[in-house]
């Protein structure tokens, strides 16, 4: 399949694990959590917990580093996307929030979204993995399923980083 720029704007959502996307409050922001929390309720069905404080009547800065993530992916997640590609989603959150967001973006991909990610997290790579691809300094060194990325020889490169041995340190 070819990914066009134009298929791309239309069919892929992205999301990091910086805040900026979802600064401000007032009216604006207050649309914002409701429309997501309607995405949320449409996803998980009716009686699902809201994402945002309060139903999104507290302005963002209110918001706890866990809330704004899910308040990012259900945004993300609103545009029905094909892909969702998410840059360390989980990054500098607690663990409750942790197993939180790992639960929305393992729903997504049960969902048939494919869900691309970088993270630094081995284990929350074999939990919500079903491919690993493993690059050093812009280039793939082995892409394998998850079972045979753990489990399997692999390259020198991709060997040191499971074993914690990184080159650059």
């Amino acid at each position: 399949m070819g990914w066009s720029a134009a298929w791309m704007r239309t069919r892929a959502s992205a999301t990091g694990s910086s805040s900026p996307a979802i600064k401000g409050e007032g009216p604006s922001m207050k649309r914002a959590f409701q429309s997501s929390n309607k995405a949320c309720a449409r996803h998980r069905g009716a009686g699902s917990r809201p994402i945002g404080c309060h139903c999104g009547v507290d302005p963002c800065h209110a918001l706890s580093g866990g809330q704004q993530q899910r308040l990012a992916l259900a945004r993300a997640w609103a545009l029905q996307p094909d892909i969702l590609f998410l840059d360390e989603p989980t990054a500098s959150l607690d663990p409750s929030a942790k197993r939180e967001v790992e639960s929305l973006i393992a729903e997504f991909g049960q969902d048939g979204v494919s869900v691309v990610m970088s993270t630094h997290n081995l284990g929350q790579a074999k939990r919500l993995a079903s491919h690993v691809a493993y690059l050093e300094a812009g280039q793939l060194v082995v892409q394998r399923p998850v079972d045979a990325f753990f489990n399997d020889t692999l390259p020198e490169a991709a060997a040191q980083f499971l074993k914690g041995e990184l080159p650059w340190t």
